[in-house]
């Protein structure tokens, strides 16, 4: 469900650079999943109330893409990062909505938009700060991540094309030293 909001993110901000329409309704039930889950009162994995709002976060999302006609509400830059290390089979076999999250971390650190409230509840559910858990060799591997996963939906713009991948190295260090445990 994080990954609604760097998604989400990334919609704006291409909104904002092509003028890629955003449909508000899909837009609002992709936040509030995501919003939801990192407000929650308990964040707890034991809880059936923590349960129990997930699943209907995932519901929202799935309903979300459904208005939208595509996985804009849900899918962006994490989703693309994620999905370039599956393809270059460089994957540490983690499940695909777990790598999905760790990596959104940095996405909402790449868009200036990663809270403290967002990293202690990544804490909480023991989701892996460092991005470079998610595949191995990351760092000797990060520019054909980055080359691949600007491949992988022509045409979605996110914040991937907003920087060279000088800079996004540059940030994934800053990111690594600040973030990761």
């Amino acid at each position: 469900i994080l990954s609604n909001m760097s998604a989400t993110n990334d919609w704006l901000f291409a909104s904002k650079k092509t003028n890629e329409k955003i449909n508000d309704i899909a837009f609002q039930f992709s936040r509030m999943s995501a919003h939801a889950s990192v407000n929650f009162e308990r964040i707890d994995l034991n809880s059936k109330d923590f349960i129990k709002m997930i699943i209907q976060g995932q519901v929202n999302s799935g309903i979300a893409m459904g208005l939208s006609g595509n996985s804009r509400p849900c899918s962006g830059s994490e989703h693309l990062i994620s999905h370039a290390i599956d393809f270059l089979k460089l994957s540490n076999n983690q499940l695909h909505g777990y790598q999905v999250g760790v990596i959104s971390l940095f996405c909402l650190y790449l868009q200036n938009d990663l809270s403290d409230k967002i990293v202690n509840y990544s804490r909480k559910i023991s989701l892996n700060q460092d991005i470079s858990s998610t595949c191995i060799d990351f760092e000797y591997n990060f520019k054909e991540i980055l080359k691949i996963s600007r491949s992988m939906r022509p045409g979605r713009l996110t914040i991937l094309d907003y920087y060279d991948d000088n800079k996004i190295y540059d940030m994934y260090l800053r990111y690594k030293d600040y973030y990761a445990i």
